[in-house]
């Protein structure tokens, strides 16, 4: 059979909602030293996986990205979407209705936010989607020594736009990294590092590349079930922790106002566009309490938002409107 084209894509999108691919996974990168799962045994092992894309009706709305290994040791299932973060700590919360009351009440919701309405949340086509799990893993090497771990699934198609060389390529690929924390490094992080609304800094801790992920043959998108309950030895979950506390926090405002300082001039005004048109229509009030959120989180994100919706910065930050806890000046 031949290996998928970009035409293929195309049409695969066509199809409401969900397009799945069949392919395989290849070991370019050892990582045995961090987790005795099969798969990962040696680089240039072959795995057969399956990958499943969807999305929802709605204009904007996470991309899913689902991945399915068919190990020797059984069935490994990777669930996630293209946004890094998941918009509350609890992964059991699905998103609300009404989310125009829920977002300005909501400060761990800010990141996954900036990231929806962000150029990041609106990929070109399932090709150029990265994914992401939410769940950070356990891994268990040879001598049952602990690390956790996040996968990235980055897109090698380019995270945004369909170049002349990719339109000739016959080549759907992905590369799958790693980003580890020791033990001893997450005990020291100023968060939770299992929180669902948080991503781990690369500069202190760097992906590291594991392989390579092809697509090469078209599968049936029906209601495929993929569990992050399936899991292979070597490979498992953090243990059991308390839920966080709901009220707001320094870092609850920290990351998505270091986003928003990552972005250069255009990705800010398409941010703030693509927020300023989702938010017409809300009532008064509600905008001037999520407009307090955005500045919170960096000064200029609020005054552009509170701008391009014609209200007062000023009245957005009177102190009813404010978490009481939190001092802005």
């Amino acid at each position: 059979m031949r290996p998928l084209l970009v035409q293929d894509y195309v049409l695969m999108e066509q199809k409401p909602n969900t397009a799945a691919a069949y392919g395989a996974f290849t070991v370019t990168h050892d990582i045995s030293h961090w987790t005795k799962a099969n798969l990962f045994s040696h680089a240039g092992k072959k795995t057969e996986c399956l990958a499943r894309f969807s999305t929802l009706d709605a204009e904007r709305a996470p991309l899913g990205f689902d991945l399915r290994f068919f190990t020797e040791e059984g069935d490994w299932d990777l669930v996630g979407t293209n946004i890094p973060v998941h918009f509350v700590r609890d992964p059991g919360i699905a998103p609300p209705r009404n989310v125009r009351d829920f977002w300005p009440l909501s400060p761990e919701s800010l990141h996954y936010i900036t990231l929806l309405f962000s150029d990041r949340g609106d990929p070109l086509s399932y090709l150029h989607t990265n994914g992401y799990p939410r769940q950070t893993f356990r891994l268990i090497d040879a001598n049952d020594e602990p690390a956790w771990c996040k996968f990235h699934c980055k897109t090698m198609q380019g995270a945004t736009n369909l170049t002349h060389a990719h339109a000739g390529s016959n080549l759907a690929t992905w590369r799958l990294a790693a980003q580890i924390v020791t033990e001893a490094e997450a005990a020291k992080l100023e968060y939770n590092p299992f929180d669902l609304t948080k991503v781990w800094p690369q500069s202190r801790f760097p992906l590291h590349e594991v392989g390579i992920l092809e697509l090469n043959r078209a599968a049936e998108a029906g209601p495929e079930p993929f569990d992050p309950a399936n899991l292979v030895p070597g490979i498992g979950y953090p243990p059991a922790h308390a839920p966080q506390s709901g009220a707001p926090n320094d870092d609850d405002y920290a990351q998505p106002g270091n986003l928003f300082r990552l972005m250069n001039a255009p990705e800010r005004e398409h941010l703030i566009a693509n927020l300023v048109a989702a938010m017409q229509g809300v009532p008064e009030p509600i905008l001037l309490r999520q407009i307090a959120q955005f500045f919170l989180c960096d000064p200029a994100y609020g005054k552009l938002t509170a701008d391009g919706l014609g209200l007062s910065l000023d009245q957005a930050l009177a102190p009813d409107l404010v978490r009481a806890k939190t001092t802005i000046g």
